[in-house]
């Protein structure tokens, strides 16, 4: 009964780290600057910052989602993952 409570403790754990809010970009940025190379370089920029906060981090997942206040901005999630898979 022990080890399954612990086991429940850690579960609870890691599923509660989740997306973290790491940045606001207009919705009309890849409109107007129509090179992939943009996205890919901000994308590369939150993932170093990232790094940065959670030093333990070796890259992240990120996500764009309007946002809800201000529909010509979307926020942008990252969620840090730990090992390379």
């Amino acid at each position: 009964m022990k080890k399954f409570i612990v086991f429940l403790l850690l579960v609870m754990i890691m599923s509660s780290v989740g997306w973290e809010l790491v940045g606001i970009i207009p919705n009309d940025f890849f409109e107007t600057n129509k090179d992939p190379k943009a996205k890919q370089f901000i994308i590369e920029m939150l993932i170093e910052n990232v790094k940065i906060i959670h030093p333990h981090c070796r890259g992240a997942y990120i996500k764009f989602v309007d946002s809800e206040e201000d529909k010509t901005l979307s926020n942008i999630y990252a969620k840090c993952y730990k090992w390379e898979i």
